[in-house]
This record gives structure tokens, C-alpha cells and sequence, in this order.
């Protein structure tokens, strides 16, 4: 009897659990479609409520069509997120979402939804960083490589923490002050990442970095060298913004 109550118990709680799952997209024309079927195959198999979020930030291309067709499907939905940027992006679908815990992924699913499952669901105002260091890496170029090392020293150096990847897609946090925590980010480009890890320092959010196993697949539209001075003018900026 008392195994029988414990067991309703637990699936109440499963069932109570809910998240959301939030995807920036830029020009994803060619692999949208797919990932959808990916995400959707996933949340299919947990035994949690799930709502799927695409964020169309500004695409020429025919995402924002595909999109809409996407979003007759059950789970599916997207908006617009007109100012360019994915710090942007995902501020709005947070703005969005109808749940507290909320799983970012890239478009590209280079760390794919399964690395989710590593992460405890249950636990409450926590940040959880993917980390291509503690985890794996493949077919990242070398050039990447170099200049994302030489970029997570320099942050660690200027904000003062060991986290060895701030820049991986794959990112988690649970808090019933999630909105509240977004509204604060005001880095809307590269940088949206570090913005989060301090926003969640300063509101004494456990973070924590999980191992994931990262597969690059294509060349991303923004260019590091080009952006080399907006990113360091955003650096200042939030420099300033957690020290005064």
C-alpha cells in the first residue's frame, strides 16, 4: 500500500512538471523543418507537459513560412523577434513562455535535446551551462576553436569566474523568477550568455555546467572578426553595468 501511494505520488509530480523549449532561429530555411521533428519525437516520450517556442529573428529566407505551417502542429508555436540578435531572440520567447523551466537549444541541434536528459528537472532556481569542455567536441573548425578559448579566457579574467563554456547553445534555468531574470539582460547579441550567468549570480542561482556531447554542423552567419568591436564594446558595457 504504502509503494502504491508513493508511486501516484510520483507521477503527480511528473505530471506537474512543465517545460518550455526555446528555439532562436536566423535563416534556418534548410533545417527547420527537421528539428522540429527531432524536438517533437523527444517530447513525445516524457511523461511531462512540453510546449516548443521558435523564435524568427529576422529571417530573409523562407523560415518564417515554414514556421507557420510548423505551428499547426500540436506543441509548436513561434513569434517574431524583430530587433536583431539572439540575446534578443530568446528574451522574447521567454516573454512567451507559459512555464518556469525553460531548455535553449540551438536551430541546429548541435547539442542535440537528448543531452536534456542528463539534467534534473526537479530542481529549482538553478542555471545549467552545456559545456563542450566537460563534455565533447566534433568538427568544430580550428580557427573556432582558438578564438572561442582566447574569448572564455578573457571572460574569465574580466567577470571573475572558472566556467570553462559560456558561449555553448545548450542552456537550462528553472526559476519562478525566469521573466524577471530576462527583463534584466539587456545584451542582445554574443553576449546575451554572460548577461544570463551574472543576472543569475547576483540572484543566487545555483549554476552548474553539464557535459555535452556537441557536433558543429555548418558555419554560423555571424562573424567573429567583424563583430570584434561590438563584442568588446558589449563587455564594457556589462562590466560596468554589474560593478556600479
Amino acid at each position: 500500500m504504502i509503494f502504491i501511494i508513493r508511486l501516484i505520488s510520483l507521477q503527480l509530480v511528473i505530471i506537474g512538471l512543465m517545460l518550455t523549449i526555446l528555439i532562436p532561429c536566423y535563416n534556418e530555411e534548410s533545417i527547420i523543418e527537421n528539428t522540429a521533428h527531432v524536438l517533437l519525437e523527444w517530447t513525445l516520450k516524457q511523461k511531462f507537459q512540453t510546449e516548443i517556442i521558435f523564435i524568427n529573428n529576422n529571417s530573409n529566407d523562407k523560415t518564417a513560412e515554414i514556421l507557420t505551417k510548423l505551428e499547426t502542429k500540436k506543441g509548436i508555436s513561434f513569434t517574431t523577434e524583430c530587433i536583431q540578435g539572439k540575446g534578443a531572440a530568446i528574451k522574447k520567447g521567454v516573454q512567451e513562455s507559459n512555464f518556469e523551466k525553460i531548455l535553449i537549444l540551438d536551430a541546429d541541434l548541435s547539442a542535440n535535446i537528448t543531452e536534456s536528459n542528463k539534467i534534473d528537472f526537479f530542481e529549482d532556481e538553478v542555471l545549467v551551462l552545456g559545456s563542450r569542455v566537460l563534455g565533447s567536441e566534433e568538427n568544430t573548425p580550428i580557427f573556432r576553436i582558438i578564438v572561442g578559448t582566447f574569448f572564455n579566457f578573457v571572460i574569465r579574467q574580466v567577470f571573475k569566474f572558472d566556467y570553462l563554456d559560456t558561449q555553448c547553445g545548450f542552456k537550462y534555468i528553472s526559476s519562478e523568477r525566469v521573466k524577471h531574470i530576462f527583463e534584466n539582460i539587456t545584451s542582445q547579441g554574443f553576449l546575451y550568455d554572460i548577461d544570463l550567468i551574472l543576472q543569475s549570480k547576483n540572484l543566487n542561482l545555483k549554476i552548474k555546467e553539464l557535459p555535452v556531447d556537441y557536433k558543429f554542423h555548418r558555419d554560423s552567419s555571424v562573424s567573429v572578426i567583424y563583430n570584434l568591436y561590438g563584442v568588446i564594446k558589449d563587455i564594457s558595457k556589462l562590466r560596468k553595468k554589474y560593478t556600479t
